[in-house]
């Protein structure tokens, strides 16, 4: 069994204790992958190991490590129902480094719409940056549809060719996302807005509730 130092802390087994931590990308990388991450040289691609992560994950906490993070394909998480969003916690801003080498599209995309009408619940994104040593064309760096009870704070989003961060809401009430609080992001230098919360596409009604700070 495994036994924290703690008081008041009860056996489990270590199957149980791991269980019960962050999910770590560093899981799912090869050792040339997390060396060149740690390096922070930006060679290797790890997108898929990324991905393979979020959807392991499946709302449960995402620990992402100190070193540069080179993406190359978007990520997404897509939920149905009241789900648990996506959560990625950094080792700080410009220590947890992605390297976004994504084209027309965003480097985070978040739908919580797989079920129209219901929303994924408590995003978390924090910790981290988001830049590009490439400048691909159109690149943006996180997209949200759908996402309730959340927040994005304390990331550094510079230098990238599309918006920092957008709120898409195309379909009135049906992927609006709400109670959302963005608070103090550094971003700087972006193509497109820095934030961006458009109009919806077919009603007036719209995302509400979204605190900027």
């Amino acid at each position: 069994g495994w036994l924290r130092g703690l008081t008041g802390a009860l056996g489990a087994t270590l199957r149980e204790w791991m269980g019960w931590q962050d999910v770590d990308p560093f899981e799912f990388m090869s050792a040339a992958q997390r060396a060149d991450v740690i390096a922070g040289t930006s060679t290797l691609d790890v997108s898929a190991a990324w991905q393979a992560c979020i959807t392991a994950a499946a709302g449960k906490p995402i620990r992402m490590r100190a070193g540069v993070h080179r993406i190359d394909a978007a990520l997404t998480y897509t939920t149905s129902g009241e789900s648990a969003s996506l959560k990625i916690k950094g080792d700080g801003v410009g220590k947890s480094v992605f390297d976004s080498r994504v084209a027309n599209d965003f480097l985070l995309k978040l739908d919580g719409t797989g079920t129209p009408s219901t929303y994924a619940l408590g995003v978390e994104l924090s910790g981290f940056s988001i830049t590009t040593t490439t400048s691909p064309v159109v690149s943006g760096g996180i997209l949200i549809k759908g996402q309730w009870l959340g927040s994005i704070k304390k990331t550094k989003i510079k230098s990238i060719t599309g918006d920092g961060i957008k709120v898409v809401n195309d379909s009135s009430d049906a992927d609006a996302s709400g109670f959302l609080t963005i608070e103090k992001n550094w971003i700087q230098g972006c193509g497109g807005w820095g934030i961006n919360i458009p109009d919806p596409a077919t009603s007036s009604n719209a995302s509400g509730h979204i605190a900027i700070k």
